[in-house]
């Protein structure tokens, strides 16, 4: 809680899997407790090397600017676990304000050419 639209963040965690079954980890914005929907297309959050090899701890992260009327980011994560066969494990979760909103251009920059 406590994000301001136009602001820029880092979002990362780490997983460890096993077995059969996907995982798809992606970001998402709550404005007032409902979901908020952004303009702009960002990927899911990728680990390095996913299927390299299991049982191994991997990192990802994706960059995000948050969208009007959200003032909360949270992680939705997907997964499909087999019991018995499969086991997925999370940490490191981490979310870094790396930038402020855009600034605003004034208004007299927004004023339309006179054509001579």
């Amino acid at each position: 809680k406590g994000v301001k639209p136009g602001e820029l963040y880092t979002v990362g965690l780490s997983m460890k899997r096993s077995g059969p079954g996907y995982v798809y980890i992606n970001v998402r914005f709550r404005g007032n407790g409902e979901q908020v929907k952004s303009k702009e297309r960002f990927p899911a959050i990728a680990m390095a090397e996913p299927r390299a090899m299991e049982n191994v701890w991997r990192s990802g992260e994706v960059v995000v600017r948050v969208p009007d009327g959200a003032d909360e980011i949270f992680v939705d994560i997907s997964t499909e676990i087999i019991e018995g066969h499969s086991r997925v494990e999370f940490r490191d979760f981490k979310v870094y304000k790396i930038g402020g909103p855009l600034p605003v251009w004034p208004p007299e920059a927004l004023r339309e050419k006179e054509r001579k």
